[in-house]
């Protein structure tokens, strides 16, 4: 028999486990939802204008930015739910 509020086999789902990235989220970002697209577009934007792109490039670059950012996983997590490194 299988608890329901166990982790079992990297199961990321749960309503203790949503609490949790919730709290991360909300400590992180000031909000459960994590970032609003409004503060990822700024910061991608912010670095791309600062190396050096402007106008259409630089927003091309931040759109790319944010898309690029969605790729990549939070390795705290992996480690802990999956128990493996990416």
């Amino acid at each position: 028999m299988v608890r329901e509020d166990t982790n079992q086999g990297g199961e990321l789902s749960g309503p203790q486990n949503k609490a949790q990235a919730e709290l991360k989220s909300l400590t992180k970002h000031g909000s459960t939802e994590g970032s609003s697209f409004n503060d990822l577009y700024q910061k991608e934007y912010n670095k791309a204008t600062e190396s050096g792109l402007s106008g259409q490039k630089a927003i091309d670059k931040a759109y790319n930015g944010i898309i690029e950012s969605s790729k990549r996983p939070d390795i705290a997590t992996n480690e802990k739910y999956l128990g493996k490194k990416k």
